[in-house]
């Protein structure tokens, strides 16, 4: 499965490593963040750096060839913009967004747009580890 990647943190670079770990090609969309410089690694990533996240950007990541794309940068309206066009203009038939702020959650929902929201899931894996399951 080809599937792009848009980071700005090593959350988003970790998910995309797991990913190519997996046998998936990857392009990682490496957004206003030069510190993920070990994305350039003999696994099966591309790496696109850039401060200007736009359609030109997702052409250059091949997002015409892609299967699947996560918006998972810090920025819940620049993951929910990149979604929608995906979703809109490319129509992409898998599509994840990272959510920071679950008040926004309403918004992904009536765009049918499937998110991960970050608060619930820290707030799970903490309890799962004080209660060990």
């Amino acid at each position: 499965m080809y599937i792009i990647v848009i980071v700005n943190d090593r959350i988003s670079y970790k998910l995309a490593k797991e990913l190519s770990k997996e046998g998936h090609k990857i392009c990682i969309l490496n957004y206003e963040n030069t510190s993920i410089q070990e994305a350039k690694n003999p696994l099966n990533i591309q790496y696109n750096q850039t401060k200007d996240l736009d359609c030109e950007q997702l052409f250059k990541a091949g997002i015409e060839n892609a299967d699947a794309l996560f918006a998972y940068t810090t920025d819940d309206n620049l993951n929910l913009s990149i979604s929608i066009i995906a979703k809109k203009l490319f129509n992409l038939p898998r599509i994840i967004s990272r959510l920071n702020n679950p008040s926004k959650g309403k918004i992904y929902d009536k765009l049918n747009i499937a998110y991960i929201n970050m608060e619930d899931e820290e707030i799970q894996e903490s309890k799962n580890i004080l209660f060990k399951k």
